[in-house]
């Protein structure tokens, strides 16, 4: 127990340091702490099946400027997360997304909360304080 504290913090440590030294912004630095030590995002409300559905039909009215294929709207959201540092999309690549959005990603796999954090930020809806 204590070698799993130890490492986390050491992991903390060793990110916060490699981000700041690299003239990242504070949400990068954030953003990085909740990827490195396990920190939980909030993504209340978009849990299990249902808030699953609700996230999927949020994004795609949200990106109603995107052309109508899946893979144009990957690119678009992968820029986005780019750009503004919030949530990732890990584990989450094009055909992993196209079967989401497709309702094909079958019933007993959820996708991670740091990509719903990434979608909810491109939405609007996700609150970084």
């Amino acid at each position: 127990m204590t070698h799993t504290i130890s490492r986390r913090r050491k992991r903390k440590r060793a990110a916060t340091r490699i981000s700041e030294t690299a003239g990242a912004t504070s949400d990068a630095v954030e953003n990085e702490r909740h990827n490195t030590t396990n920190m939980i995002w909030d993504v209340s409300g978009y849990s299990g099946l249902r808030g699953e559905q609700k996230l999927m039909d949020e994004l795609k009215d949200a990106m109603f400027h995107v052309k109508q294929n899946n893979k144009a709207r990957f690119t678009s959201l992968h820029e986005h997360v780019v750009a503004s540092g919030i949530g990732n999309l890990v584990g989450m690549r094009y055909n992993t997304f196209n079967e989401w959005m497709s309702g094909q990603h079958g019933d007993e796999k959820r996708i991670k909360d740091w990509n719903k954090a990434a979608m909810l930020s491109y939405i609007g809806k996700y609150d970084y304080d």
